[in-house]
């Protein structure tokens, strides 16, 4: 009497065993060779009774898998993948500082699968989206305060995302060069943002220094 595992195998619709295990056994299973922070995977099913026979596959669950990128200005764009299981109203969207101090920033319908925070605070932020369940997940001797009846994804960091491109390098002018001392500076910024400019000399001798509070578009000075 047992419990066998399946996932789907990748750009395919079959489904490989990765385990098994006794049906009087604690009735979850992690698994640890999937890559949850890389993609989303399908998991299915099966029961082999007391004769050896093995049941029909389930039902599949799907993971969510999340990613994050920048955004206009400030912003984060967030896209996941669509939760395949048990049916669910909506989609929770939690924000942290850290990994142990996520609250719930937001819920979308069921069919929508990106969010733009577009007013986040300072600093490192995690981000997870989390779906919610009937309620009637409780599996066999229950050991841990865990919740089985929500599917997590994944809990990427903005600290993970590439920089944006703020000023586009091909607009950056200085002339006239070489200068008497008086020159002009030019380029084009794509994002509104703070930032400051310096130009030094050939000793580095800094020759000029401008701050810029949330500016975008052509700068010329």
């Amino acid at each position: 009497d047992s419990f066998y595992i399946y996932r789907q195998l990748f750009a395919s619709n079959l489904y490989t065993q990765i385990a098994s295990q006794a049906s009087t056994a604690f009735s979850s299973y992690e698994d640890a060779t999937s890559y949850p922070w890389q993609l989303s995977n399908r998991y299915k099913l099966a029961y082999s009774d007391s004769c050896g026979v093995i049941s029909l596959l389930s039902v599949n669950h799907k993971t969510m898998y999340l990613t994050l990128s920048h955004g206009s200005g400030i912003s984060y764009n967030l896209n996941w993948d669509q939760y395949e299981g048990f049916s669910f109203p909506d989609y929770e969207i939690y924000r942290g500082t850290s990994t142990s101090s996520m609250t719930l920033l937001t819920t979308v319908p069921n069919n929508v699968l990106s969010y733009n925070d577009t007013n986040p605070p300072a600093g490192n932020l995690y981000y997870m989206i989390e779906v919610n369940g009937p309620g009637n997940c409780n599996p066999s001797a229950r050991t841990s305060s865990i919740n089985y009846n929500v599917s997590m994804s994944n809990i990427p960091s903005t600290n993970t995302i590439g920089i944006p491109t703020i000023i586009d390098e091909n607009s950056i002018s200085i002339f006239p060069n070489p200068s008497n001392g008086r020159f002009s500076i030019h380029f084009i910024t794509n994002s509104k943002t703070d930032f400051a400019i310096s130009l030094n000399d050939v000793t580095g001798r800094k020759l000029f220094t401008e701050n810029i509070h949330q500016f975008i578009g052509e700068y010329n000075s």
